[in-house]
């Protein structure tokens, strides 16, 4: 099983690191959250639930939820290449694909 290494300082004023090591599903998890939730995303977001609405018109909304999800941070990452050399992608968003 793979697991990645997080550190982060504390913020008592000890100067001390506390280490947390992620499984691959959490981070995922915390990629997704950031994702869905970073306000520089949302036409990003708007763009691929409509793309994904227009591939599956008879799909409830909760099953559009759950290839959203699933299929968002892949699509992000690739559309994200692709408008790479227009340069209109901003920085922050580079990162986070």
């Amino acid at each position: 099983m793979n697991h990645y290494r997080y550190s982060q300082k504390t913020r008592c004023g000890t100067g001390t690191e506390a280490i947390i090591f992620l499984d691959h599903l959490v981070l995922c998890q915390a990629h997704r959250y950031v994702l869905f939730n970073c306000e520089e995303d949302t036409p990003f977001v708007k763009k691929h639930l409509q793309i994904i609405k227009i591939a599956n018109r008879r799909a409830k909304q909760i099953d559009i939820s759950h290839i959203h999800s699933d299929q968002f941070p892949k699509w992000f990452k690739a559309e994200r290449l692709k408008q790479e050399g227009d340069n209109i992608v901003l920085k922050d968003s580079k990162r986070l694909a």
